[in-house]
């Protein structure tokens, strides 16, 4: 099966832009972590990869069929965790070769979060998560698309990699604002003085 792709997508809602991707390829397999601040658009590219959100510009590909666990909010009857299983148990009876879950560790106890788990870890195909579960990404994830600034940013590598990256990168983005800042204040002063000649 080859693997998907999206291009050129920009997301807008009411003429502004919530989000842009230049190109991200979707793996066969593994499992895509999205992560990002809370109306970031995570979510609406889950509408968006299901086909039920079309309004955008670009292309979106996908490698095959896809089945959905939405974010649960009403539990009736059971618990979070038994709903979960149960959901993500009938998404997976259809074989999908996309496994699209939205937070699916919101309701889980320590044993449903160890099923989820090899769960996911077992499934052949590829599994797209949206998850604010630290500890649950780290076990699952193999790539990581990050939603920041209005961009989203493919990273090829576990969550902890992931961390180790953003963590490395706001320091540069730091430590450049702290050369620029020390060059303006040396400039200002160098002006001042030449200004008092």
């Amino acid at each position: 099966m080859l693997e998907g792709q999206i291009q050129n997508v920009v997301k807008t809602i009411d003429g502004e832009t919530l989000f842009e991707i230049d190109h991200l390829t979707i793996p066969t397999t593994g499992v895509v972590a999205i992560v990002g601040e809370n109306g970031a658009g995570k979510t609406t590219l889950l509408n968006m990869l299901q086909g039920i959100d079309t309004d955008y510009t670009g292309q979106i590909n996908l490698p095959g069929y896809v089945a959905t666990v939405p974010q649960i909010n009403d539990i009736v009857g059971e618990s979070g965790g038994e709903m979960t299983q149960r959901l993500i148990r009938q998404a997976i009876s259809e074989r999908p070769d996309i496994l699209i879950l939205d937070e699916p560790t919101s309701h889980l106890d320590v044993d449903h979060h160890k099923w989820l788990v090899k769960t996911i870890q077992r499934f052949k195909g590829l599994a797209i998560v949206v998850s604010h579960n630290r500890a649950f990404l780290r076990e699952v994830a193999t790539v990581v698309w990050s939603f920041e600034n209005g961009a989203v940013t493919a990273f090829n590598s576990s969550y902890d990699d992931y961390l180790a990256a953003t963590a490395s990168k706001r320091k540069a983005q730091m430590q450049d604002y702290k050369q620029v800042t020390s060059e303006k204040k040396r400039l200002a002063q160098r002006a001042q003085v030449a200004g008092e000649k």
